[in-house]
């Protein structure tokens, strides 16, 4: 997994995952949420913490 996380990091850097499409839209007909926006928008969630 660390092998997975350090090449996604590096990739990045490089600029392999600066291309935009219009795919998410495309499928889904809303704009694509940054990941900064999904983040805070499922903090929550992404924490283990629920209404129950």
């Amino acid at each position: 997994m660390v092998n997975i996380m350090t090449g996604f990091d590096v990739a990045t850097a490089l600029g392999f995952h600066s291309t935009v499409t219009p795919s998410v839209k495309n499928l889904t007909g809303r704009e694509p949420a940054s990941v900064r926006d999904f983040l805070i928008a499922n903090k929550a969630l992404l924490a283990g913490v629920t209404d129950h």
